[in-house]
């Protein structure tokens, strides 16, 4: 458990006012550029009196400006520059706000990367360098720009230097560009301005509640009190929550992303050796003329500013108040992070002596033993830990948590009609035929290491998905083998690269994949919803009439909010039979198959019946169209080929809103028993290929709304059960 903050006076070793003082002593981080702060120069920060002769003292700290001939003669206007992101991930898309309007080519050695820290007021400097970004007021891709921003944009030196933008996971600059141009801003007022930022009534609403209210943090106020302090009202699960988030290490992604991505993260993620120019919030204009100074900007060639339109305008002054009591607590946390922020400022080139100390004496105005500190009470956190962290600088170090997409030079080259593709099945077990639900309509050849494996996980949306891909499941609203086609369905089968490349499918004990498919296509639902989803199908008065009554009326079990009060809590009415044959069930493991199936065949089961390195899609049940459309993206898919939904007629429409409820003592009872299914749903999320960060996080944040506790669990009270004799049984081996 970390330890909490004692708020104290100097919590701090103070630099060494020794001449024989050995940095080395000090630790480092594993990306870290080097000892920056010797003692000469911390003597300086402690004082601030900086006389002009101490100014040779310091000079070898800040390395000497470049010298530049003309770097306009190079300069031409291009349609498009490449993107290093799209190199590095070549089957992905630079997100629109990482483009610009208008393009130069620059010379690899004059090339700016715009390193866009975020709450730091870089989408001004941004739009105003002619990114995309939300410039106009929402966050679609429109950039319309009028005459006079157009000029602009051409005539400045600065934006056209500038061609390339580093922000959050998207690393669109080369390790080797000449300069990264970082915005900047007191690590205190970043801090709360991004707390504000992904608050409930801010710019993003009811994005991350859970973590806004399943803990007291409300206001920035309210989380320096009860989760920062040793005395807070926080439970211990929420004080250790707080401390992670304000240090960059929340690994849930439901605390203020822009905490996540610190300044840590951003310069550990660029070359050691990178040459850094910075724009300081504080003193914006003073510092563009300083950067455009460093590379003999002519004055019809200045920047001007446009405003940026991604600013959270609903918060007033009580979200920004500190008190006396709460500040030294909130730098203490931060202390690390203010230990980054002083080492961009002295790396700056752009930035004088005089410049510097201004920012170290704003900075120790509100954080004074931190301004003067050289090490912290918590550790520099070593960030290639950090699963998920995907500037591409970094990659090679997470390589194996994120695997990187396919890459094809035409999938649709080898594509043939036939009347029939071989059952793996059908081959397994040679006396069997293959349910008609499982072909399908029309088929293609297909080369073995494209092929997708369609992986219907029960009443997680699949029947949808399935019968849009072209499987006959229940597409027609009965359970007999009609599955006429219309010509239109005809059509779209034929022209979808995706219900071409979805050859077979597994759906319960019929595995008619390959072990060696190219993919493996999950359709996933939240396991909550999906376990009272399952719940109702067999219900008697269900999808299922009386197909399995003597589970839901020998137990107390008729509603799901039965089941759980009853038969998985130890007050329960049920009997200890019932409460036994009720945990069996949900876990899985219930071998009488008279509980409900898709409990039975739950993400467990699908999870370990495919080979161990296999290559996982995932369509998540609650962005169904997003998520085929990045499936879609990840083999190149042309728009004429994109997939249309075809509604399935496999859905119980006999319940009602009763049948789905759950009370909030029952809900963390259902999460609970459904901790290692959780586990396993969260792999296929982070395994999904699919799926990106941003989408990763969206998704554990919704499971964290409904279980908090396993949402961040690692592991369970009950162990994984072992389902080996399952397998055998079902999958076949």
């Amino acid at each position: 458990m970390p330890i909490m903050l004692p708020l104290c006076d100097h919590p701090y070793k103070r630099v060494s006012t020794n001449d024989d003082d050995d940095a080395s002593n000090h630790p480092t981080t594993p990306l870290k550029i080097g000892s920056i702060l010797i003692g000469s120069l911390a003597l300086v920060a402690i004082s601030y009196t900086l006389a002009a002769s101490a100014a040779e003292v310091i000079a070898n700290q800040s390395p000497p400006r470049p010298s530049f001939s003309d770097v306009r003669s190079t300069f031409l206007e291009v349609s498009t520059v490449e993107s290093p992101y799209e190199r590095h991930w070549p089957n992905s898309h630079l997100p629109h706000w990482a483009t610009k309007k208008i393009n130069f080519n620059v010379h690899q050695e004059q090339q700016i990367c715009f390193t866009h820290v975020g709450k730091a007021g870089g989408s001004t400097i941004g739009c105003s360098l002619g990114f995309s970004l939300h410039c106009h007021g929402d966050e679609s891709d429109n950039d319309d720009y009028d005459a006079a921003q157009m000029k602009q944009l051409s005539s400045s030196l600065l934006a056209k230097l500038t061609t390339h933008a580093f922000h959050k996971d998207v690393y669109n600059c080369d390790d080797d560009s000449g300069y990264f141009l970082f915005v900047i801003r007191d690590p205190i007022d970043r801090a709360k301005s991004a707390f504000n930022y992904d608050r409930p009534g801010g710019k993003r609403e009811n994005r991350k509640s859970h973590f806004y209210f399943d803990c007291p943090f409300y206001r920035m106020e309210d989380f320096v009190q009860n989760g920062l302090r040793e005395e807070g009202e926080a439970s211990d699960r929420c004080k250790r929550w707080a401390l992670d988030a304000i240090q960059g290490i929340d690994e849930s992604y439901a605390s203020p992303s822009h905490w996540f991505y610190n300044y840590q993260y951003y310069y550990e993620a660029i070359p050691s050796d990178s040459k850094i120019l910075a724009i300081r919030n504080e003193h914006i204009v003073e510092d563009i003329r300083e950067v455009e100074d460093v590379f003999g900007c002519h004055e019809q060639e200045r920047l001007e500013l446009t405003k940026s339109m991604n600013i959270n305008t609903q918060s007033d002054q009580a979200d920004f108040y500190l008190s006396d009591e709460s500040t030294p607590a909130l730098c203490q946390a931060l202390c690390n992070e203010i230990q980054v922020y002083k080492k961009i400022l002295r790396q700056a080139l752009n930035l004088s002596q005089d410049q510097l100390r201004v920012s170290l004496t704003e900075l120790e105005a509100k954080c004074p033993n931190e301004a003067i500190a050289e090490e912290c009470t918590h550790a520099m956190p070593d960030i290639l830990a950090i699963s998920y962290t995907l500037a591409a600088s970094a990659a090679e170090v997470i390589a194996n948590q994120s695997p990187p997409r396919p890459s094809f030079s035409d999938v649709r080259s080898t594509f043939l009609e036939v009347s029939t593709v071989e059952s793996p099945y059908e081959r397994h077990w040679p006396n069997s035929h293959l349910p008609h639900w499982a072909t399908k309509k029309i088929n293609f050849n297909v080369h073995q290491e494209q092929q997708i494996c369609f992986t219907h996980v029960g009443k997680a949306g699949g029947s949808t998905i399935g019968c849009s891909l072209g499987f006959s499941l229940h597409c027609h609203g009965d359970e007999s083998d009609n599955d006429d086609y219309d010509a239109a369905q005809m059509k779209q089968l034929s022209s979808s690269l995706l219900a071409k490349l979805t050859t077979h499918a597994f759906h319960k004990d019929v595995y008619n994949c390959d072990d060696d498919s190219g993919y493996f296509l999950f359709v996933i639902r939240d396991p909550i919803d999906r376990a009272k989803s399952a719940f109702n199908y067999d219900r008697p008065g269900g999808k299922r009439e009386n197909r399995k009554s003597h589970f839901y009326f020998d137990c107390p079990f008729y509603r799901m909010e039965d089941f759980v009060q009853n038969g998985l809590r130890e007050e329960g009415e049920a009997s200890d039979r019932c409460k036994r044959w009720a945990l069996d069930a949900i876990q899985g493991i219930d071998e009488s198959y008279a509980s409900p199936s898709h409990w039975f065949y739950n993400y467990q089961y699908y999870y370990e019946a495919i080979p161990s390195d296999s290559k996982i899609l995932a369509i998540r049940n609650e962005h169904i169209v997003e998520d085929i459309r990045e499936v879609e993206d990840v083999f190149g898919c042309h728009e004429q080929e994109r997939l249309e939904l075809t509604k399935s007629m496999n859905i119980n429409t006999q319940s009602d809103q009763a049948d789905f409820y759950l009370s909030d003592e029952s809900t963390p009872a259902l999460c609970q028993a459904l901790c290692n299914e959780i586990q396993v749903y969260k792999k296929i999320l982070r395994q999904a290929l699919n799926l990106s960060q941003d989408q990763l996080r969206v998704s554990l944040t919704e499971l964290e709304a409904k279980c908090p506790n396993e949402a961040i669990a690692e592991e369970c009270t009950h162990a994984m059960p072992d389902i080996r004799e399952k397998l055998r049984l079902n999958r076949g081996y």
